[in-house]
């Protein structure tokens, strides 16, 4: 099957997080904004964890370079951010669908952003975003569920870049609505030690 990403860089980590789920299917990640979010070093980020843990080839690419538009209007499943026009002509919500073929399945996922100092004001920010925008998968399904603190950023500068927990309890809910298999307990342990790529536990 073939999979799509449409987002920032949250969108694709968890491109790379599919691709580790599903080695055997095709996952790619689109940039919304390619002025704004360029591609994520994995590679370097990979020489800061515990890669050894890693149980499957480790994976350095995830962003599409061939003709985007025509590798979306084939996938299967699209999972995406819920973008207006005025932020993104190219990849907005009534773009994707327009691009969508009529078996394709779409969901729509949070824009994390939890600034440690001020979590209630951006949680309550992520919340009213998700109300206007009409966000399939919110925040509250994963962090309401959960401790909050295994759902904060690791580094506190950088509050849009939420730790594996986050990445691994969204996945799981993306598998529940596609019917895809989700990580072995052994697999989803093993990313909880090497806390791979944001907010990663440091040898």
């Amino acid at each position: 099957m073939k999979i799509a990403c449409i987002g920032n860089c949250q969108h694709e980590s968890l491109a790379w997080y599919i691709k580790y789920l599903l080695p055997d299917d095709e996952c790619w990640w689109f940039s919304f904004n390619k002025k704004r979010y360029l591609g994520y070093d994995f590679k370097a980020k990979f020489n800061e964890v515990n890669h050894e843990l890693f149980t499957k080839d480790f994976i350095d690419k995830v962003d599409y370079r061939h003709d985007a538009k025509d590798y979306i209007k084939s996938c299967d499943y699209i999972i995406c951010l819920v973008m207006n026009p005025n932020v993104s002509l190219e990849y907005s919500m009534d773009k994707i669908k327009l691009l969508a073929n009529e078996h394709c399945k779409i969901v729509t996922t949070s824009n994390y952003y939890i600034d440690i100092d001020k979590y209630d004001e951006t949680y309550k920010g992520m919340q009213n975003r998700e109300k206007v925008r009409n966000v399939k998968i919110t925040i509250d399904q994963i962090i309401n569920q959960h401790n909050k603190n295994e759902m904060l950023p690791k580094r506190k500068h950088e509050p849009n870049h939420p730790p594996s927990n986050y990445f691994l309890k969204l996945l799981k809910l993306i598998c529940e609505d596609f019917n895809w298999k989700y990580f072995s307990k052994e697999e989803y342990q093993m990313f909880l030690k090497v806390g791979f790529p944001h907010g990663v536990n440091l040898k």
